[in-house]
């Protein structure tokens, strides 16, 4: 799939898919600020879509949930 086959995602849904894959993998929000190294309250406005996120922490992200950074940030295939 090329980048211009991926439909990126509003601030807002990647929110959402954070809050669900961490609810999925059995984690609090403090324990994915841990493993990632920021705070509760970070991981909190990430997820609200309060704070926009940074590349490194989409990685970092993306890594402790155990997906894929494509997962994070587009839209799946139809």
């Amino acid at each position: 799939m090329t980048s211009s086959e991926l439909e990126r995602l509003t601030t807002v849904e990647i929110g959402s898919r954070i809050r669900r894959w961490r609810e999925r993998r059995g984690m609090t929000q403090t324990t994915l600020a841990e493993k990632i190294g920021v705070s509760q309250v970070q991981v909190s406005s990430l997820e609200r879509a309060y704070r926009d996120l940074r590349v490194t922490t989409a990685l970092d992200l993306a890594q402790a949930l155990g997906v894929s950074l494509q997962t994070l940030v587009t839209k799946d295939p139809a």
